[in-house]
C-alpha cells in the first residue's frame, strides 16, 4: 500500500522553520543539530521541534512533522479474516 506525501503528512511548511534566540531556551539546554525540543501555544498545546542549525546566538527549529515530504509504503500480509 502506497500512500503519496499529499495524503499522508504533506509537504514541509516553511512558517514552521524559525530561527529563535538561545537565550529563549533553558538555561541547562546546550542546543544540538538533530536535538528534539517542545514548546507550548499560548493555548497550551505542546509542539515538537527539531533543531536543525545552532548558530552563535540562535537555533534554526523545524515544528513540522518527521514524515512531512515523505509518501508512505506499507507491507501488509492478511493473516486472517474474522
Amino acid at each position: 500500500m502506497n500512500i503519496p506525501k499529499e495524503e499522508a503528512y504533506g509537504e514541509p511548511k516553511a512558517e514552521l522553520i524559525q530561527e529563535v534566540p538561545k537565550s529563549q531556551l533553558p538555561q541547562d539546554v546546550e542546543p544540538k543539530v538533530g536535538m528534539g525540543l517542545v514548546t507550548q501555544t499560548q493555548s497550551g498545546q505542546e509542539i515538537n521541534l527539531l533543531v536543525t542549525d545552532v548558530k552563535e546566538e540562535s537555533v534554526v527549529v523545524d515544528g513540522n512533522h518527521p514524515l512531512a515530504g515523505k509518501g508512505l509504503i506499507f507491507d501488509l500480509e492478511v493473516v486472517e479474516i474474522l
